[in-house]
């Protein structure tokens, strides 16, 4: 077949770009050339070519009228779809980096311009109808999409009810992101806002950034609960212990819609961090004893707590005398022995109020008077406002054991009842418990109700629950 014969048959040939670009017209308001096939023509190879042409753009329509402002971001990189009424001939063409598509070239006659996503909610019409005539240039072939947006205010939560007031200050230039997606992110504005827009449909963990090392402040407790759209009453929608929200969902409404929410903020709270060292006791003995003797096997245990305002890392140290043989770790807070020293740390941020346990079953292996054992609490990311108590110390002696005689006792008539085991602690005084979480219908208090009942009752029982290995 011959090329003129094989352009009759109106299949494209290669493509023209800008040195044809060049030829239209000032009035089309694009920025460059994507694609100008001939298939809407049948022109012979030797006749001009024809100097229609058809323009625009996809973009974001974040307040979803149909027009594009200044503001409005716009969509690179998608298809726009082409068809020729009078032949039914079709053609995909290219968005640019600026949104923008023209298609050159174009013969007189009636086209169906498309565009459709369905990531997004379509705020024009998804197909128009153009018509070039007399080799016209038809400009503003627009296509207008929604995606879904999470807003919110970053503010200073002073008196930590999780309520923003008025008088609260806002945070500036404190950045929100998606997690997942490292360059989703946005700062807040100098009206502590911020806007995380043309989201696709979707679902989305936030993270809101750590100022422990920034303000000294750290998260507030999240009120909200999935599922449920935030309130308007300022309450923190991110965890206390990571800063993460839980997932948000993006959907398309019946109606053309997309989820659009607003009040997403984000609280922040003085620390006033104070880590104690609050207790050493012992499990396996009779109360009321310091001095044991060689061959004795109990366990010792430290109680440690986060006192402070916020959720802080937590961890403790707590060293033995050398006449005690360390044969295991006890307690809850994952640890390790390291020769007489059990080192423990939690890798995520306690809970304020939580009381943990670390501890090690020891053997005593030789004689020593008034050794100490040491409690120590390490410092987290906030700067701690009372240092003096986070260490504690126990003095304990051990003796020989008593040597066994040659002679048999004498057979004893009467029956002394068993003594009972029971938890001894060190003479320290409670801590202070200081102001109780916000309602937030979780119950993270469960571990400091927990340690009450040990401090107060000094049951063996209460103990030996918390000896879980981590």
């Amino acid at each position: 077949m011959s090329e003129q014969a094989r352009l009759t048959e109106g299949i494209p040939m290669e493509i023209m770009r800008n040195n044809a670009a060049r030829r239209i017209s000032a009035g089309i308001a694009v920025a460059a050339v994507v694609a100008a096939p001939l298939m809407f023509s049948s022109v012979a190879f030797a006749d001009p070519l024809p100097g229609g042409a058809i323009g625009g753009s996809v973009f974001f329509d974040r307040n979803g009228d149909g027009i594009r402002q200044a503001d409005e971001p716009v969509r690179p990189n998608v298809e726009i779809h082409f068809r020729s009424v009078a032949d039914g001939k079709t053609g995909n063409f290219t968005t640019d980096n600026n949104g923008n598509y023209t298609v050159t070239h174009v013969a007189d006659g009636d086209y169906e311009i498309s565009y459709a996503d369905d990531a997004f909610a379509s705020t024009t019409q998804g197909t128009q109808k153009v018509t070039v005539k007399n080799g016209s240039i038809v400009s503003g072939v627009n296509f207008g999409v929604r995606g879904g947006s999470i807003c919110g205010t970053a503010w200073k939560d002073l008196n930590n009810d999780n309520r923003r007031q008025a008088d609260e200050p806002v945070i500036p230039n404190h950045t929100v992101g998606i997690v997942g997606q490292g360059t989703k992110y946005v700062n807040t504005g100098a009206d502590g806002r911020y806007c995380l827009q043309d989201l696709p449909v979707g679902t989305y963990t936030l993270q809101t950034n750590d100022r422990s090392l920034l303000d000294g402040t750290g998260y507030a407790n999240a009120l909200w609960k999935p599922g449920q759209l935030p309130d308007a009453h300022g309450a923190s929608k991110f965890d206390l212990t990571d800063g993460m929200s839980a997932p948000v969902k993006i959907e398309k409404g019946a109606n053309g819609s997309i989820t659009q929410i607003d009040n997403f903020d984000t609280g922040f709270v003085p620390a006033n961090m104070d880590l104690v060292a609050a207790r050493i006791g012992f499990d396996g003995v009779p109360g009321g004893r310091d001095t044991f003797q060689v061959g004795d096997t109990f366990t010792v245990y430290g109680n440690v707590q986060n006192a402070g305002a916020v959720a802080e890392q937590l961890g403790a140290t707590l060293t033995l005398p050398e006449g005690l043989k360390v044969l295991d770790r006890e307690g809850g807070m994952p640890s390790e022995v390291r020769g007489q020293q059990v080192v423990g740390q939690f890798h995520e941020r306690r809970f304020r109020n939580d009381w943990e346990f670390i501890g090690a079953k020891v053997q005593v292996v030789k004689a020593f008077s008034a050794a100490e054992i040491k409690l120590e609490v390490p410092r987290g990311v906030f700067k701690d406002i009372n240092p003096d108590n986070n260490v504690l110390t126990r003095k304990i002696s051990a003796v020989d054991a008593p040597a066994t005689s040659s002679t048999p006792a004498a057979p004893s008539t009467d029956t002394a009842a068993p003594a009972a085991a029971a938890v001894q602690d060190a003479a320290v005084t409670p801590v202070a418990e200081t102001k109780a979480l916000a309602n937030t219908g979780v119950a993270p208090l469960g571990v400091l109700g927990l340690g009450s009942v040990l401090l107060v009752g000094g049951g063996a029982a209460v103990w030996a629950a918390r000896r879980k290995r981590v």
